[in-house]
């Protein structure tokens, strides 16, 4: 891995792969690695025939959607050391190295897609009772933004004349670092910042939003002189007391409102 320039999270989760399949194939040198190894190692990943105990995890073994990524991965892994020239076929990508296939390999996503109605009532009720992330949902919804691209965007990036907004970076999260300080801002996804457009609505919301937040971040009317004007390099969804600008804190407040 060192010699190869990937992302932090991407690395990590290659890690998590290599160690699910180390009690299976790590004993043995790359070059005598067989594809009916690697399938014994994808049904014992599906059975959990060596799965560490651990008192966060109750099922035994992974699901099949799940072993069908990793297997996806080691097949990658063996396509670099064929570039290297470290084997000269690659099991992974043979009929018989049993890589998990049809329905049961499909990820399963454990959400319900909305309808555009479904959609427009969830944003009309956030907005009308005022909901602390309405405003970001609602850009959300108009605009088709990724969520970590959303909190990272800036005040600069804002053409109000145009109605365009420059989308340059995201917010990532990165298990390397320390706790605290996982969540850093990078490129956007596939590296090529774009512009797009935005309609009425989103300007009138971040209008209004960029005259209400000085006030929201000093916790209202009663609290202390609110801060005076916005800057270019500042955040469009900054952290608030008692809830952070993250992923998880938006996707968080989400569930707790269905």
């Amino acid at each position: 891995l060192d010699g190869h320039s990937v992302g932090n999270g991407t690395r990590m989760y290659i890690k998590r792969v290599i160690d699910a399949m180390d009690p299976y194939i790590g004993n043995l040198q790359v070059t005598d690695i067989r594809a009916t190894d690697l399938a014994a190692a994808y049904r014992g990943l599906e059975r959990g025939t060596k799965q560490p105990s651990s008192a966060k995890r109750h099922r035994k073994g992974l699901a099949t959607s799940t072993v069908a990524r990793y297997a996806n991965w080691v097949n990658t892994i063996f396509l670099a050391a064929l570039d290297e020239g470290l084997i000269v076929k690659n099991p992974a990508n043979s009929k018989h190295a049993g890589r998990p296939k049809g329905e049961s390999a499909k990820r399963v996503k454990p959400f319900v897609i909305w309808d555009v109605e479904e959609l427009t009532r969830f944003c009309d009720w956030a907005l009308a009772e005022d909901e602390a992330w309405a405003t970001a949902w609602v850009i959300f919804a108009r605009t088709g933004l990724r969520s970590g691209e959303l909190l990272a965007l800036r005040w600069g990036d804002i053409d109000f004349g145009k109605r365009q907004m420059r989308i340059e970076r995201a917010l990532h999260y990165d298990e390397t670092l320390a706790p605290g300080e996982r969540y850093v801002i990078g490129p956007v996804k596939g590296g090529r910042p774009r512009t797009i457009s935005f309609d009425a609505t989103c300007e009138r919301l971040l209008q209004n939003w960029r005259r209400d937040l000085p006030l929201r971040l000093v916790g209202g009317a009663d609290n202390v002189t609110p801060l005076h004007g916005l800057r270019a390099d500042d955040p469009i969804f900054p952290s608030r007391p008692g809830r952070a600008a993250t992923q998880s804190s938006l996707h968080s407040c989400f569930l707790r409102l269905q």
